[in-house]
């Protein structure tokens, strides 16, 4: 309790780090939840940070409101890859966790690397085989579940709740990343599934604007599926919502079997 981060798991040793096991840990009045860092480490230079590992079971509860170590931080996140990351990443599973944050009602400095669950990576590094699966997810302040990588793999985003996701008032973050999903490359290839995952959002006037935002490189192979995911919007005021799937650019042509938003204006 009262750490600004609830777990680092560094990735850091002389080779790669493999058959790792996160799970069972209740964290709370954390600023960070869990850190994954994959970074090169002294002779370690080439491979992965981090080549198998399972986040699973644990329960976060993120104060960025009354957090005290830091007071005014702009940042803050769930379980999330280090962004300085410069190591690929290989054979990961975040499932069956629950992580809540302060939901803002007020306008507090944002930050585009605040994130619910994911990677933000500064370097273009690659994810391969990722899982992110059976989370809960609560009002995140600025992306849900964002995957922003150079390039990704296998990559398997299914089955997730995500309420009130991108619900920061901070006018001046932009609006692109107040996302429930977020998944992009940046230099090559996208392969990702997204599918079954449920996004809410309750608040008396809607703060989602898109739902799932996709993005692609040129000239790469994208493979990009979006089905069957559900859009509730419950509040009285829907007009913030604009689309299921934006798409960043023209790069990738998804294959999207959406459902219907469902919500006070959607009928």
């Amino acid at each position: 309790a009262d750490f600004t981060n609830g777990i680092n798991v560094t990735g850091v040793s002389n080779g790669d780090s493999e058959a790792g096991v996160v799970s069972g840990n209740a964290i709370k009045g954390a600023l960070h939840c869990i850190t994954l860092w994959s970074r090169t480490y002294r002779a370690h230079t080439t491979g992965y940070g981090i080549n198998g590992l399972v986040v699973s079971g644990n329960s976060c509860r993120v104060n960025q409101l009354s957090y005290t170590r830091k007071p005014g931080a702009s940042s803050t996140s769930g379980i999330m890859v280090e962004p300085g990351a410069s190591l690929p990443i290989a054979n990961l599973i975040i499932s069956n966790n629950v992580v809540v944050f302060d939901l803002e009602l007020a306008s507090r400095p944002g930050n585009t690397a605040s994130i619910g669950l994911g990677w933000w990576s500064v370097n273009h590094q690659t994810a391969e085989n990722v899982s992110i699966e059976n989370n809960i997810l609560d009002n995140a302040p600025v992306a849900g579940i964002r995957m922003a990588v150079g390039s990704g793999v296998g990559l398997e985003i299914r089955n997730n709740t995500i309420h009130n996701a991108g619900s920061s008032l901070d006018a001046s973050v932009n609006a692109g990343y107040k996302a429930p999903i977020l998944v992009l490359s940046t230099t090559g290839a996208l392969q990702a599934d997204i599918q079954g995952n449920a996004m809410i959002d309750d608040l008396a006037a809607s703060r989602m604007v898109n739902a799932i935002t996709l993005g692609g490189a040129a000239k790469a192979a994208h493979h990009v599926q979006v089905l069957d995911n559900s859009i509730l919007l419950l509040g009285a005021n829907t007009s913030s919502f604009r689309s299921h799937v934006s798409l960043m650019d023209h790069n990738l042509q998804p294959l999207v079997r959406p459902s219907e938003p469902v919500g006070s204006e959607a009928h």
